[in-house]
């Protein structure tokens, strides 16, 4: 009997950490892609202001 209870419980454990994961990995990826985002727009801004720079220093 004890040996049905802690197979169960063990099926428990992996489904709560198979919950928890799908809860976080979504979540981590979406910052993630959100910070690499953030920091392709910086860098695209800082792209365009050194080119608009570039062109006022020419003229």
């Amino acid at each position: 009997m004890t040996g049905v209870a802690t197979g169960l419980h063990g099926v428990g454990v992996v489904q709560i950490l198979i919950h928890l994961m799908a809860a976080v990995i979504p979540a981590w990826a979406h910052t993630i892609t959100l910070h690499v985002h953030m920091e392709l727009t910086v860098q695209h801004m800082a792209g365009v202001d050194m080119a608009n720079r570039g062109v006022e220093h020419e003229v």
